[in-house]
């Protein structure tokens, strides 16, 4: 427990001093609200009373950099021991995250101080302890979790993915959300509220709940990578029989456990071969050590059964001289794929005939015919030395089995291929064996009663010398002894000229590989994506749609706004008509309003008001006074009552209604508060 506790250190730390900020913000705007006393009574009095405006305004400018400095060096401080790299990518999550949420909770202080100066302090101490506070620290801590990993310097796939599926969708549900609250001017009080609820908590709880579920499908998702890896952690040298499991899906991950297995496959084949080459390295290595020792050491303990000291030793080195060609082939075998030679381009041609003329002197040759026939150049791209190794060896054991004559051919064939061939008139190779001369130390039954015999390993080399250079070597039918055959792919001159056989050339030159985009540049892109499209939106929903013919300034020269020295106002909502008396063709009807807020005065918190209304041919409510409309149920009004001693039944006979839209309520409070007159067109409460 302690050891999670020093490793996760950066993450509680950063999550405890983010709610610590906002607690302790709280607390001081409700110190500060209650050092200004009392509130009054008197709600004219009341909604213009700034209790903690200086404070409220304190925090919205500089509250957000505190307490995201404050955060930050906590989580610096925390990560003390790690990685630079991670703790400067740890400290920049919780600093840019709790900044963010900081910023939020203090524009909804801003945004609710004008609205209830009165409450603010109150619903910012209850709903910062109870909500805000925690919900803060929880989605810091869930941040810098994410970001810290495992604490290698480079974030892992599933971290990274996770922070761009949450940043992406809370950063997108908050934009929708206000993109909704501008385009609906006409939401009631109430619907501000869910607003600000569903900015300040909404978006950062989507954020968390998408990042927990795709960390969780994407542990899901990874089990089987997981299981591939401990299966091939537990597979040594001894166990190449093991597989890896193949997930029952055909996806990325299917193929990564089949394309494991193949290379599985090929290694238990490779040490196969290594371990029967080695077996048989060793056997044929064996019989003539054998018999080097047991001659020197007959020749030491007898040495009066020496006839001739000198032949004795002369077969001797014979013998070491054979050991150590097969110990240069077998190291060749082993070496000749362990480093890729440098590639130049060789005539074929030139070279043929430089190792005819030598083997014509060699004793290998002595009473053969070697003759070669290549009439024009032919360039082949690889290794001449290698090149080289393969003539030579076709060569011995042309020889070393011809009767009397060998052959050498070199021509280019179409399609732009390079043919040599090296035929003699020897035994030849039974089309049954003709594959099996291949495998490494395989002679056939007439080889291994010659003294001069090989060791089996120069066709074998060829043949992997001509697969290097992207060629072939088989044995084909012949009128007489045997026909090898080797085909290359034509090469490209640089106007070199035949004579400089074997010279190095260089290659051309390699064609650009065009790299895919990475995992990282894709995150990237798409987060760019969504930036650019929430910028987009967010700039289309703050554009200014009201009309540049509308007035917004106060109008004193209509009368259908609201009097200054009203001494009953409210805001209100019918809810629906009590009664309705008749007097002809007019009447007296009742309406019951629910009180939302109340504007000026002392006013209840349900009203029951009579207002003079006609009658139409349809039975409906008509009203020609523009201030007495006809109140409709339903709806929301700004009204003004006057209140009748007399009236036993309601409170007291409409003065004044104005039906007005929710976002007008605070612009309201404020001309009424001041004594000024409200503006005229409707429009102007359009979002700015």
């Amino acid at each position: 427990m302690a050891e999670l506790g020093r490793r996760y250190r950066p993450v509680w730390a950063s999550g405890l001093v983010a709610t610590l900020v906002v607690a302790a913000a709280v607390c001081a705007l409700e110190y500060a609200d209650r050092r200004a006393g009392p509130r009054s009574p008197v709600i004219a009095v009341l909604i213009r009373d700034d209790r903690v405006g200086p404070q409220v305004e304190l925090l919205t400018d500089i509250g957000p950099w505190v307490g995201m400095l404050c955060v930050a060096a906590a989580c610096w401080l925390a990560g003390a021991g790690r990685r630079t790299a991670v703790r400067l990518r740890t400290t920049g999550a919780a600093a840019v995250t709790s900044g963010a949420l900081f910023a939020t909770y203090c524009a909804w202080l801003a945004r609710e101080n004008p609205v209830k100066p009165w409450l603010v302090a109150e619903e910012a101490f209850r709903w910062g302890l109870m909500f805000i506070g925690p919900s803060a620290g929880l989605l810091t801590a869930a941040v810098v979790w994410t970001t810290l990993g495992s604490g290698a310097g480079r974030l892992p796939y599933r971290s990274r993915t996770v922070l761009a599926a949450a940043t992406t969708t809370g950063g997108l549900f908050a934009v929708a959300i206000e993109v909704l609250r501008r385009a609906q001017p006409e939401f009631q009080e109430p619907g501000n509220d869910v607003y600000w609820i569903m900015l300040t908590t909404g978006a950062p709880l989507v954020a968390l709940l998408t990042g927990v579920l795709v960390h969780v499908t994407a542990t899901h998702s990874l089990r089987p990578v997981e299981a591939i890896r401990a299966e091939l952690a537990d597979i040594t040298g001894q166990s190449l029989d093991r597989r890896v499991p193949v997930p029952p899906t055909d996806d990325v991950i299917a193929r990564l456990a089949i394309t494991t297995n193949d290379t599985l496959d090929r290694l238990e084949q490779a040490s196969a071969r290594q371990q029967q080459f080695v077996a048989d390295a060793a056997h044929e290595l064996r019989s003539p050590l054998a018999a080097l020792r047991a001659q020197l050491e007959t020749s030491l303990r007898h040495p009066d059964w020496v006839a001739d000291w000198p032949t004795a030793m002369a077969e001797a080195a014979d013998d070491v001289v054979r050991l150590q060609t097969l110990a240069d082939d077998l190291l060749l075998l082993a070496s000749h794929r362990a480093t890729a030679p440098p590639r130049e381009t060789v005539d074929l041609a030139a070279l043929a005939e430089d190792l005819v003329r030598e083997h014509q002197h060699l004793p290998d040759a002595t009473g053969l015919v070697v003759t070669c026939e290549a009439p024009a150049p032919a360039l082949v791209d690889g290794n001449a030395t290698r090149l080289e190794r393969l003539l030579r060896n076709l060569l011995a054991n042309a020889c070393r089995h011809a009767e009397s004559e060998v052959t050498v051919t070199v021509t280019v064939t179409a399609p732009a291929t390079v043919t040599l061939t090296v035929a003699d008139d020897g035994p030849g190779i039974p089309p049954a064996d003709r594959s099996r001369v291949f495998d490494r130390f395989t002679r056939l039954d007439a080889s291994r009663t010659r003294t001069s015999g090989g060791a089996g390993l120069g066709l074998p080399i060829a043949r992997d010398i001509a697969a290097d250079h992207a060629g072939t070597l088989t044995i084909e039918d012949a009128a007489r002894g045997a026909l090898l055959v080797a085909r290359f792919p034509e090469g490209h001159s640089l106007g070199r000229t035949a004579s400089e056989a074997g010279a190095a050339l260089p290659g051309p030159e390699p064609e650009p590989v065009r790299r895919p985009l990475t995992r990282n540049r894709t995150i990237g892109l798409a987060l760019a994506l969504s930036a650019a499209l929430t910028v987009g939106l967010t700039a289309w929903a703050a554009r200014d749609t009201r009309p540049w013919d509308v007035s917004c300034e106060p109008d004193l020269a209509h009368e259908e706004y609201v009097p200054a020295a009203m001494s009953r106002l409210a805001y209100a909502k019918v809810e629906k008509p009590v009664s309705f008396v008749p007097d002809g063709g007019i009447g007296i009807q009742r309406v019951r309003l629910r009180v939302l807020h109340p504007l000026k005065g002392e006013v209840p918190t349900t009203l029951t008001l009579a207002q003079g209304v006609g009658v139409d041919p349809r039975g409906g409510y008509t009203s020609s006074d523009p201030l007495n409309p006809v109140l409709v149920p339903g709806r929301t009004y700004v009204v003004g009552y006057d209140q009748d001693p007399a009236d036993v039944d309601g409170v007291g006979w409409t003065s004044y209604a104005k039906q007005e839209p929710a976002t007008s309520l605070p612009r309201w409070r404020s001309y009424v508060a001041e004594g000024a007159v409200a503006p005229r067109d409707p429009r102007c409460d359009a979002p700015m």
